[in-house]
C-alpha cells in the first residue's frame, strides 16, 4: 500500500543513502550510467530533460547530472524528496505516486528524452499501466533504465521481503507491447539482503 511504502521510506530517509550503498551495496544508478556511456560515448551532447521515478535522496540525479540538462523526481516520500532537493540536482520535484504523477505529466504534455527508475518497481508489482503511461510521456528514441529483482516462478511475485519481483520474460512482453525495443538486460546482483546477493536486472530499453 501507498501509505505503508510512504511511512517506510519517510522514517528510513535519514539514513537511506549510506545504508543503502554501503551496507547494501546498492550500485543500480552507476550500473545505469555506464550502460548510458557505452551506448552513447562519453562525449554525447547532454540530453534536454531526464525523469527520475522513485528518486530517493538523488542518487540518479547526481550519477546523470552531467549527462542531461534538467532533470525532474518524484518519490512517493516526501521526506526523501526534501534529501533531493537539498542535493541540487533537481530542477522539479514532487511528492507523489508513480502511475498518478506519470498521468499528471501526460496531461500536461511533458515528455523525456530520458526516464529512470532505480529500485522502484520492486514496490509497485504489475508494471502494465506504468509502462503504457512511460510511453505517454518519453520522446521517440528516448531512454528508459530500471531495475527488478527477477522472478524465475511467474511474471509477479511478491516476496517474503515485501518487495516484488518480476521475470525477465514479462518486462520483454511488455516492452514489445507497449513499443520499446530492449538494448540490453544486465543480470546483476542489484542489493545484498541478510549479506546474500539478490538477484535482477538493470534494463536498457529505448521508445520506439
Amino acid at each position: 500500500p501507498d501509505q505503508y511504502v510512504a511511512e517506510l521510506f519517510n522514517e528510513y530517509s535519514g539514513r537511506f543513502e549510506q545504508h543503502l550503498v554501503e551496507t547494501l551495496q546498492y550500485e543500480v544508478p552507476w550500473i545505469m550510467r555506464q550502460m548510458y556511456d557505452k551506448a552513447t560515448g562519453k562525449d554525447a551532447a547532454p540530453l534536454k530533460r531526464a525523469l527520475d521515478l522513485g528518486c530517493g535522496t538523488g542518487l540518479i540525479g547526481r550519477t546523470f547530472e552531467d549527462a542531461v540538462e534538467a532533470i525532474d523526481g518524484v518519490d512517493l516520500a516526501d521526506k526523501m524528496v526534501e534529501k533531493a532537493r537539498e542535493s541540487g540536482y533537481y530542477d522539479d520535484l514532487r511528492a507523489g505516486e508513480l502511475v498518478a504523477t506519470l498521468q499528471d505529466l501526460s496531461a500536461q504534455g511533458r515528455h523525456y528524452d530520458l526516464i529512470t527508475a532505480g529500485d522502484v518497481f520492486v514496490y509497485v508489482g504489475r508494471l502494465d499501466e506504468t509502462f503504457s503511461l512511460v510511453k505517454k510521456v518519453i520522446e521517440p528514441g528516448g531512454w528508459f533504465f530500471f531495475s527488478i529483482e527477477s522472478s524465475d516462478e511467474s511474471d509477479v511475485i511478491l516476496r517474503r521481503s515485501g518487495r516484488y519481483a518480476q521475470s525477465d520474460s514479462y518486462i520483454r512482453e511488455l516492452a514489445e507491447e507497449h513499443g520499446f525495443s530492449v538494448d540490453v538486460a544486465e543480470p546483476v546482483a542489484v542489493r545484498l539482503e541478510f549479506t546474500k546477493p539478490i538477484n535482477g536486472f538493470v534494463y536498457q530499453l529505448r521508445a520506439d
